[in-house]
């Protein structure tokens, strides 16, 4: 869709179950169509009431302390949190598309947040309220699928020249640009493959 902004989205998160865990945090960053960036938003949440961390997600914090002392920090109830990620994304032109890597993890969370803790929606077209167009962008998938590669690859198996970054640092905004920046290298090179 040429012309539409896209929000690519990283999340984190203490365990595994939407609903019974946590996100911890997450960030969006907004790129146009030439892949300038327009806008993010950076949110740390405070676990929801009744919210269980996931012991082997704990354990797996336990030996990334920085990352973690960076998601924890400061954190704002998530009702406000998700209120103001709505309010941020309305403000962008639309059509408006959302994209995560892998979508399949950070769209449902990012959803179920949404629908819990606000108005909104992220992608329903039978619901008021979705603040995106469309049923979002597997950034993995479209990356494997404009250059002919393996589904079965993983980012550390890409072509070295898409990869701006193969580390994910676990915070949510620089991750977010990460996504961005493969995604964006991906659709050059395909168009310049012809």
């Amino acid at each position: 869709m040429v012309g539409s902004i896209i929000c690519f989205v990283d999340i984190e998160t203490d365990g595994p179950l939407i609903g019974v865990n946590a996100m911890r945090s997450f960030a969006a960053v907004a790129l146009d169509d030439a892949a300038a960036e327009v806008g993010s938003y950076n949110c740390n949440l405070s676990p929801f009431d009744g919210a269980q961390v996931d012991p082997k997600t704990e354990a797996w914090w336990r030996t990334q302390p920085e990352a973690w002392a960076n998601i924890t920090r400061d954190p704002k109830p998530s009702a406000l949190g998700m209120a103001a990620f709505a309010a941020w994304v309305r403000t962008l032109p639309a059509p408006r598309l959302y994209a995560a890597y892998p979508l399949i993890f950070d769209g449902p969370w990012i959803d179920w947040y949404l629908r819990r803790f606000t108005d909104a929606t992220l992608c329903d077209p039978f619901r008021p309220g979705a603040l995106f167009s469309g049923t979002g962008i597997d950034v993995p998938t479209y990356v494997q699928t404009v250059l002919r590669l393996s589904h079965s690859l993983s980012r550390k198996d890409y072509p070295a020249e898409i990869l701006t970054t193969s580390v994910r640092l676990h915070d949510p905004l620089s991750d977010a640009r990460g996504h961005a920046a493969l995604y964006f290298a991906a659709r050059k090179q395909a168009a310049e493959r012809g």
